[in-house]
């Protein structure tokens, strides 16, 4: 370099670059489907997560590296090219009548990953947010676009809900939702535009099965929720991943309880999960959800039910620890303080745990890292028992390792758990902690020795 670069000043490089256009489904690929002539029809579309940007153009390719970003793309005129970002500019191709250029507003600072575009002929159907003014639009292959209206009224429902949740306009100026032929993942939440397998997009409105109906609200809502916990505010490395992915599958299970109460057969799936995987973090294969990451491999062998499903349970249980509004305050306080930058759990942890102190919530003993790391560094989870003592009127709660095979526990992790109960004549739930420590006692004066007890109210323990 002949000449030193001076702190604090601005350097712009240019660099040349070619990539390959595959079909193995990460990076820039191309797909095609058959339309209702029986013809293929081909398309263009992106998936960068985790480490797959770097295919397409040069870039620092972690997630705690952000930048604006101004995308242009040519395309033939025949297609639609989308992107983050809506349209700024088409401008004809000097030479070529056939082709011309999109350019696209800038971005705001975002991570490589969540970068999207996708050049195709498909077609959509639009509405915009009441609330708040973003454009809401499904492309899908015009022989599916029929299939489309329930995601869009869906996601018109969620969206103003999660702006009023997370006391945070929506990010973008529009929203896209794409049903994509040949999609490798079930969903991808990348910032303003969306990409979904078809069967996790698309609606028969004239079907009435409850069952496709709320799988489809869900993973929307999942994907809508990393709008905010995740693209506004991202995580700083992979091994917050579990955060990331528990808190989408925590929103759906939210937005499907406040918006749809009656459907049990949502919650029967739930249950059905839960415990599948509460049987797999009882392997002696289980691992914990919050590893250390260093190489890419680690990285994809992350993305597993495990971390969906259990990352979701625990802050299941943070939620109904700290009181569901203390819970939204912290999370609103994480999503302003962090906006367009990254983060770690630590930094939500100690929002929380301040809150909760402030309103006298937790023991002045338990931190909320304590708490939540004693569950995500772990593997496995506690079995919680009582024994009553009724000359006493006092209980003794033990904690041990939950293995399938509980003849061979030798482990000594310890965790802290909130456990709740109620008793007979007495519907007020109250909570008992175990703090990091084999057992505990519980105070049983008052309630009679014919009096039972029931602990892990909801399942919320």
């Amino acid at each position: 370099m002949k000449n030193i670069l001076n702190e604090g000043s601005t350097y712009t490089v240019d660099i040349k670059f070619s990539g390959l256009i595959l079909d193995n489904l990460v990076g820039l690929y191309r797909t095609h489907y058959v339309d209702a002539y029986g013809a293929s029809k081909w398309l263009a579309t992106t998936h960068f997560q985790p480490v797959y940007a770097r295919r397409v153009f040069p870039c620092f390719d972690e997630p705690s590296f952000k930048a604006p970003f101004e995308i242009s793309i040519a395309r033939r005129t025949n297609m639609t090219a989308l992107s983050n970002m809506p349209l700024r500019e088409t401008e004809p191709m000097k030479g070529n009548p056939d082709w011309v250029w999109d350019h696209f507003h800038q971005t705001p600072p975002m991570s490589t990953y969540l970068v999207a575009f996708t050049i195709s002929n498909m077609e959509s159907i639009a509405a915009e947010n009441t609330t708040g003014g973003t454009t809401i639009r499904v492309w899908a292959p015009r022989a599916d676009l029929h299939l489309t209206k329930y995601a869009l009224d869906v996601a018109l429902e969620i969206v103003p809900f999660m702006e009023e949740y997370f006391g945070v306009k929506f990010p973008l100026p529009k929203l896209d939702m794409l049903a994509i032929p040949n999609f490798g993942k079930a969903a991808m939440e990348n910032w303003g535009l969306i990409s979904f397998r078809k069967s996790s997009l698309l609606f028969d409105t004239n079907s009435k099965s409850i069952k496709t109906k709320s799988f489809i609200l869900a993973k929307i809502a999942h994907e809508l929720s990393h709008q905010w916990f995740g693209n506004l505010v991202t995580m700083e490395w992979w091994s917050d991943l579990w955060l990331n992915e528990g808190f989408g599958t925590f929103m759906a299970e939210v937005v499907i309880t406040k918006l749809r109460p009656k459907w049990h057969s949502y919650s029967s799936i739930k249950i059905r999960d839960t415990y599948n995987t509460l049987y797999a973090d009882s392997l002696k294969s289980t691992h914990s959800i919050q590893m250390e990451i260093t190489s890419n491999t680690q990285i994809e062998q992350t993305f597993d039910p495990i971390i969906y499903q259990k990352g979701s349970s625990i802050l299941k249980m943070l939620n109904f620890t700290l009181t569901e509004n203390v819970f939204r305050k912290g999370l609103q306080q994480y999503l302003k303080k962090y906006a367009y930058s990254s983060a770690s759990q630590d930094d939500l942890w100690s929002l929380y745990t301040r809150t909760a102190r402030n309103e006298s919530i937790i023991p002045q003993t338990v931190t909320v890292k304590a708490l939540m790391h004693s569950w995500s560094t772990q593997s496995g989870y506690p079995m919680i028992t009582i024994t009553r003592d009724y000359s006493t009127q006092t209980a003794i709660l033990n904690q041990t390792k939950f293995t399938e095979n509980l003849e061979n526990t030798t482990s000594d992790a310890l965790w802290y758990v909130p456990v709740t109960y109620i008793t007979k004549g007495d519907n007020t739930v109250r909570v008992v902690w175990l703090e990091n420590n084999r057992e505990t006692k519980l105070n049983l004066t008052g309630i009679g020795n014919d009096s039972w007890i029931l602990l892990n109210v909801d399942e919320t323990g």
